[in-house]
């Protein structure tokens, strides 16, 4: 998975502004583009090819017996691989919410996200989901101002 994910930072890499053009008020949202997206898409690349192999999976052990079960199971995989397609289509780093630099849009994404990952996903989907969550929908904290004490001496 981190291949995945070190693609997907150069492909993010590519299409953002040099560093000088990075500036307030959108060096936040930088940022989150650089260091979380990558994480994000990666997340969405596993996810996906999770939903494809326990469809398979379901598929192969399908029984007369457990239809009802098996139908259930493979139209939740269904709605996950649908769910995947369009948040990697709104989560490529060419998108509009990028170009905007919509924070909000990103974190409506990265819940849409959350509740399209099931119970029983790998670890690594899990890792980055969670490292996205943290950093994307946690509010950043308000800098420490220094108090005289603190001050570095010149």
């Amino acid at each position: 998975m981190q291949k995945i994910c070190d693609s997907y930072f150069e492909d993010c890499l590519k299409l953002a502004p040099a560093p000088e053009r990075r500036q307030s008020p959108d060096r936040y949202y930088w940022k989150l583009y650089l260091g979380l997206v990558p994480h994000l898409l990666a997340c969405v690349k596993g996810l996906e090819g999770y939903a494809f192999w326990a469809e398979a999976e379901a598929k192969k052990q399908y029984r007369e017996s457990e239809k009802q079960d098996v139908h259930k199971m493979t139209n939740e995989l269904v709605a996950i691989i649908k769910g995947c397609g369009r948040l990697s289509q709104q989560l490529d780093p060419s998108s509009e919410v990028h170009k905007k630099r919509d924070i909000e849009g990103l974190k409506q994404l990265v819940r849409e996200l959350d509740a399209l990952v099931p119970s029983g996903v790998s670890p690594d989907i899990q890792f980055n989901l969670q490292l996205a969550i943290k950093g994307i929908l946690t509010e950043p904290k308000p800098p420490k101002e220094l108090s005289n004490e603190e001050e570095p001496k010149p």
